[in-house]
């Protein structure tokens, strides 16, 4: 099937924003600051119409509008962000990199480890990776926030190459292969045990979104036929 180029192109603002909003969700310590953030007018009605579940979204919402009123909860989350994100001896600990739930399939393709190739593609797209000074999120390549990030890097990226076919096809080729080879190929194993091991509602519904919305990329993209060379 052909792409429809205009179609495409009208996806894109929602796709970049809807990848910043993931790679902050899963990298920024949900305090009071960042939990206002959130809060943004039709943030949420719009991250829910994009990706046809507001249901999940009006769910985060509610449990961020709760958290807000409560300085308690927002330390007692905060508590369980550095417990299932950050610190490796915790119980409740999900390493949040790919190279924890690689499979043997995707093992055996790589020449070296997962890190340095990563580092290598980031490399030849040009892409930084720069923290802010307050920023307590440690950069790993394959962390599921770096990928997240990526995506966003690479869709901003269609922006330069819409008025050259061969380069705008060249761009979404790119961002199917990234997308199939190191999202989608062992997103779904580390989300779901994060939902089962997160006890607050907010990371649980977070789970579901984004579990959502990669069935939706996946939907995308299958819906262009496209084949990819990365």
């Amino acid at each position: 099937m052909a792409m429809d180029i205009p179609a495409f192109n009208e996806l894109s603002f929602n796709r970049k924003l809807i990848y910043d909003v993931l790679s902050e969700l899963f990298s920024k310590r949900p305090d009071e600051i960042f939990l206002k953030k959130l809060n943004t007018k039709g943030l949420f009605a719009f991250l829910g119409e994009s990706c046809q579940c507001e249901e999940i979204t009006g769910k985060i919402e509610t449990a961020v509008k709760k958290l807000l009123m409560d300085k308690a909860h927002i330390k007692k989350l905060c508590e369980e962000f550095e417990n299932v994100f950050l610190i490796p001896v915790a119980d409740a600990y999900i390493p949040p990199v790919a190279s924890a739930f690689m499979g043997p399939d995707m093992k055996k393709a790589l020449s070296g480890g997962l890190p340095e190739e990563l580092t290598a593609i980031y490399g030849a797209y040009g892409a930084k990776f720069c923290n802010d000074k307050e920023d307590i999120f440690v950069f790993h390549p394959d962390h599921v926030a770096s990928l997240f990030n990526f995506m966003s890097f690479l869709i901003e990226k269609e922006e330069y190459c819409r008025e050259a076919v061969d380069l705008f096809y060249g761009i979404i080729y790119a961002e199917k292969a990234f997308f199939e080879r190191f999202i989608q190929s062992w997103i779904n194993g580390y989300l779901n045990e994060m939902h089962s091991k997160v006890s607050s509602d907010f990371y649980k519904q977070i789970a579901n979104f984004t579990q959502n919305y990669i069935s939706n990329e996946n939907r995308l993209f299958g819906v262009w036929g496209l084949v990819p060379e990365l």
